[in-house]
C-alpha cells in the first residue's frame, strides 16, 4: 500500500510563480476551500493505492498543485471545485483523448487517433526507429488547447504490455522543445492491469497553447512489413472549466475547441 502524500499547501501558496521544464509560470492564488477540494479529490480521482498510475502522480502532487494554479491563473482565477466542477468553475480530471484529439478540427486527418474518433487512443508505426507525429496540427506542427482547459503531462502508458511498441517520446509546448525521452528506461510495469507505465518530465500545456508530440517505434514496432498500432495514451491531468469537462464527446462540440 502506498501512503498518500502529505505536502505543505501553506508553504506552496507563498510561491507566486513556478519553474517548469525552462518555463516560469505565473500561480493564482487558492482559497482554503479551494485547497481541500484539490486534496480530498486527488485521491479519489487516481485509482487505488496500490496501482502504478497512483505512484506515479502521488509523487507529484505538489507539482500538480502547482499546475493547477497555472493554469487556473490563466483561466483569470474560477473556482476550483476538484472533480466535480460546476458550468463555469474549474476543475480536473484525467487526461481523455478528447482533450487531445478529435473529429472537428483541420487537422483530425492526421490525429485522428489513427482510427478516426475521440474516444480512444491509439499510435500506429508504418516504419521502425522513425520518428512520427502522435498529436500535431500539421507536418511535425503543434495543435492548440482550447481556450478552456490545459494539460499536466506527467507519463505515457501502452497497453501492449509487456512489449510496448513505443520506445521514445518528445514534446514540443509552447515552442520550448523537450529531448527525446528513451522510454525503454522510463518503463514501470504493472502486473496487475497489464499495463507499461514510462513517467516523464511534468509538461505544462496552458490554454491556448501548442502542443506537439512524437513518437518512435521500437525494431519490434513492424512486424513482417505489417504496420502495427500501440495502444498508446497521454498520462496526467487535465484541468479545465466544467462544462468543458463534463462534455462526453468532444467531436461534435466545436465551441469547446
Amino acid at each position: 500500500m502506498i501512503e498518500t502524500a502529505t505536502i505543505n499547501y501553506d508553504d506552496l501558496l507563498q510561491k507566486k510563480t513556478v519553474d517548469i521544464y525552462g518555463r516560469t509560470l505565473t500561480l493564482s492564488d487558492m482559497a482554503p476551500d479551494e485547497v481541500n477540494f484539490y486534496d480530498a479529490h486527488f485521491d479519489g480521482l487516481f485509482g487505488t493505492s496500490d496501482s502504478t498510475l497512483r505512484r506515479i502522480l502521488d509523487e507529484r502532487k505538489e507539482t500538480i498543485f502547482q499546475g493547477v494554479r497555472a493554469i487556473k491563473y490563466k483561466l483569470q482565477g474560477p473556482f476550483f471545485r476538484g472533480t466535480v466542477p460546476g458550468d463555469s468553475e474549474l476543475g480536473f480530471s484525467l487526461i481523455r483523448p478528447g482533450h487531445v484529439k478529435g473529429w472537428n478540427r483541420a487537422w483530425a486527418a492526421r490525429n485522428q487517433l489513427q482510427d478516426g474518433t475521440a474516444i480512444g487512443w491509439r499510435q500506429r508505426y508504418a516504419s521502425a526507429m522513425i520518428w512520427t507525429d502522435w498529436l500535431s496540427s500539421a507536418a511535425a506542427a503543434p495543435f492548440v488547447l482550447s481556450r478552456w482547459h490545459g494539460l499536466i503531462i506527467t507519463h505515457l502508458a501502452s497497453q501492449n504490455s509487456p512489449t510496448p511498441f513505443t520506445v521514445g517520446v518528445s514534446f514540443n509546448i509552447a515552442r520550448i522543445q523537450s529531448v527525446p525521452f528513451d522510454l525503454n528506461h522510463l518503463a514501470l510495469g504493472d502486473n496487475v492491469n497489464n499495463v507499461s507505465f514510462f513517467p516523464v518530465p511534468t509538461q505544462i500545456a496552458l490554454p491556448e497553447e501548442g502542443v506537439l508530440a512524437r513518437t518512435v517505434g521500437g525494431y519490434l514496432s513492424v512486424v513482417a512489413g505489417v504496420p502495427v498500432i500501440d495502444s498508446l495514451q497521454l498520462g496526467g491531468v487535465c484541468v479545465g472549466i466544467g462544462r468543458f469537462l463534463n462534455q462526453e464527446s468532444y467531436g461534435a462540440n466545436a465551441r469547446y475547441w
